[in-house]
């Protein structure tokens, strides 16, 4: 059965039948009074998915706008009446219907394409990581894979225009889809622009007026940066994304543009990830933004476009009603034990969904969260981190998130230092391959969801 889930609104329906009618949807058993479920929904093609179910009639499907349409009913039999219905969200979107029970009128979503769980994968992949990551993939379940995919690996120098070296993404992508696992690049990333020269100066291209120079130093060394201009920059990182869209159309559905650019501007200071004023200009963030996701449309109108918002903003929402309108649905980043091991906080990633969802009207996802399972001279252990994963996986599936993405596969090979040092136990797996309890937990969470 693949079905589920969440935000079920009720109308004229009577309490004692509340609780049973919601497990029914949730988890597919019987409700004695309502006895109303869904047994299955799939895609039928580009235009249409069925939704067989039973003690339900009068479905109709939701549209984000509100519009209600109606769907056909095409059989019934003892496996449920079925009823074929207009798709109009990407696939693996959760359509939201609306439908007549012997208690009222219900709305409910439910996946068509399951849930879409994952693991985030070690940034520049190279071939030997590859083949050690596929397998513990896949045995974990998950259906996607997502990784940075960097910007100047096909184009190495900032000359308006793309050298076609696709020989890197093209061996990632085709190890994952040849593995049966769903590829979710992150693109377009500041810190992988394309390199530049200005006279025996080299860097990489910034977003700022060509007069500009930095240099920014952190634990993976020091980089400068040389300014080419707000809209030099927009329109490169454009024909790049429309590049990299065509190329993968048919091997690429969820595209993850640019990283956290909610707390970009803290990534100028704290965190040290980016150079230059423009990082903090929301106007050039929504052009940048804008852009890109036209981009990839045009290039692939299959594709979904999404961005990792950092859920630790102080103006979270703010940030998320000012940048949304590029984005076909809306990516979270969680890391609410960072600091500290204990309460675990993985429960209140449901809390985070919900707000995204209302605030906006897309669907949500986990793109990113994670806790580590040590230092454990610091509280951390193997128990917290896959009670985390408990927590976090439930809560945010509860609440409707169409997706489930773990930061990270594996702990790095080379080690973080300072306040980042809990990176180097975020893995399910530790750098030696060896699966931690977590794993084994997220495991079976899959199993049972599918």
């Amino acid at each position: 059965m693949r079905l589920i889930r969440v935000k079920i609104s009720l109308m004229h329906v009577r309490k004692s039948t509340l609780f049973l009618l919601v497990a029914s949807i949730l988890f597919g058993c019987t409700a004695p009074s309502s006895n109303a479920r869904v047994v299955r929904a799939e895609i039928l093609d580009k235009d249409t998915f069925a939704i067989t179910v039973e003690g339900l009639q009068d479905v109709k499907v939701v549209s984000p706008e509100g519009q209600k349409t109606a769907c056909e009913q095409k059989r019934s039999n003892t496996k449920g009446t079925t009823y074929y219905c207009p798709l109009v969200l990407m696939p693996w979107h959760a359509p939201l219907i609306e439908a007549e029970s012997p208690d009222g009128v219900i709305t409910f979503t439910t996946s068509l394409n399951d849930f879409m769980s994952g693991v985030v994968v070690e940034p520049y992949l190279q071939d030997r990581q590859i083949e050690d990551i596929v397998p513990l993939a896949t045995e974990l379940g998950v259906k996607c894979v997502k990784f940075w995919l960097p910007w100047n690996a096909s184009e190495p120098r900032f000359s308006g225009g793309i050298t076609q070296d696709w020989n890197a993404a093209d061996s990632v992508i085709q190890n994952f889809t040849n593995a049966g696992l769903c590829a979710v690049p992150l693109i377009i990333d500041a810190t992988t622009a394309p390199g530049v020269c200005r006279g025996s100066i080299c860097g990489r291209a910034a977003p700022e007026d060509e007069n500009f120079r930095e240099t920014l130093c952190n634990e993976s060394g020091c980089t400068t940066y040389l300014g080419v201009g707000e809209d030099a920059y927009i329109d490169a990182a454009s024909r790049y994304a429309f590049a990299l869209a065509s190329r993968y159309r048919e091997r690429v559905f969820l595209f993850n543009v640019e990283n956290e650019l909610n707390w970009a501007c803290t990534h100028t200071t704290v965190a040290q990830w980016r150079v230059g004023r423009a990082w903090c200009d929301e106007e050039f963030i929504v052009r940048l933004l804008s852009s890109v996701s036209d981009a990839i449309h045009r290039a692939h109108p299959g594709a979904a476009v999404s961005m990792n918002f950092n859920v630790h903003d102080p103006d979270l929402m703010y940030h998320v009603n000012i940048y949304h309108s590029a984005f076909d649905l809306i990516g979270l980043g969680a890391y609410p034990n960072y600091l500290f091991p204990e309460p675990v906080l993985g429960n209140a990633m449901g809390e985070w969904i919900t707000i995204a969802g209302r605030a906006t009207g897309k669907p949500v996802m986990v793109l990113e969260t994670g806790y580590p399972s040590g230092p454990t001279t610091e509280g951390y252990s193997e128990d917290l981190q896959a009670e985390y994963v408990r927590q976090s996986f439930l809560s945010a599936y509860q609440a409707g998130s169409v997706g489930y993405i773990y930061l990270k596969l594996r702990d790095p090979e080379l080690p973080f230092t300072g306040i980042k040092r809990v990176e180097n136990f975020w893995g399910l797996v530790d750098a030696q391959g060896t699966p931690k309890k977590a794993y084994y937990v997220l495991k079976d969470l899959i199993q049972k969801l599918h």
